[in-house]
């Protein structure tokens, strides 16, 4: 029953017939390949490709590389409904059965993948919306690299307004040095460590979810439901920041 529900909402959304049967079950399962969704739903594999294309091209779903196969995943429920919300606002009733979908009934974790540097607006936004705090390690040079300065800057005031506050562990770098010297301005405890080799990856934590980032050439970026991973993930945090200086700048 709420699946026929789902689907009517999501074609009243302004989707066709079969991009909202796609989609739908790909919510369902959460990785799939073209194939795959071939099979659940009985379209053609060639239609299939097309359509998954189509919503990935309309911030819906992303596409990666996994053993040289194609596989695609969806976005957040709340992510779907904010990129369809302007065409009609009947999808804010679907979110719970989108959420039930996606959370597969009994399943407490879900990871999801993405390869273009626009879907790290939609992770931080989606941060947002959730987080009371978050913490970061890494290399800001690599979160500045990953994405446009504006999609960065947006974030850190959206995050202000809110009064989301926010503890970092830079790598050291001069770039990480002007940024700690800023965290009164930025709502932000900040501390620096000094590691050798460099690494280029991060990982920001709120709530129950990590968000790994990698600043390869493909911008890998990961989101991971957990509650036991994020804890972790937070009792590492907590470890180094205790046994880490805090940053003063010298004039």
């Amino acid at each position: 029953m709420s699946n026929s529900i789902l689907l009517k909402n999501l074609k009243e959304s302004g989707l066709k017939e079969n991009h909202a049967r796609v989609l739908m079950n790909l919510i369902q399962i959460k990785q799939a390949s073209v194939n795959d969704i071939s099979k659940k739903t009985n379209i053609p594999r060639s239609s299939v490709e097309i359509i998954l294309k189509n919503l990935c091209k309309i911030g819906l779903a992303n596409s990666f590389k996994k053993k040289n196969i194609l596989y695609f995943n969806p976005e957040d429920p709340k992510a779907i409904i904010d990129t369809l919300k302007h065409k009609n606002d009947i999808l804010i009733e679907s979110l719970p059965l989108m959420q039930e979908l996606y959370r597969g009934g009994n399943s407490n974790s879900e990871v999801r993948f993405y390869n273009e540097p626009k879907s790290l607006k939609t992770v931080l936004d989606e941060a947002l919306s959730e987080a009371q705090e978050i913490i970061y390690f890494g290399s800001p040079d690599a979160l500045f690299d990953t994405a446009t300065p504006k999609v960065i800057l947006n974030f850190i005031k959206k995050r202000i307004q809110k009064k989301i506050p926010i503890r970092v562990i830079f790598q050291d770098s001069p770039f990480a040095r002007k940024r700690a010297e800023l965290k009164n301005q930025l709502l932000m405890q900040s501390k620096i460590i000094d590691i050798n080799p460099i690494c280029n990856s991060t990982f920001m934590v709120w709530k129950n979810k990590v968000a790994l980032l990698s600043s390869d050439i493909n911008h890998s970026l990961v989101v991971i439901e957990n509650k036991e991973l994020a804890d972790l993930e937070k009792a590492m945090f907590e470890g180094l920041w205790k046994t880490t200086e805090n940053y003063l700048s010298v004039s």
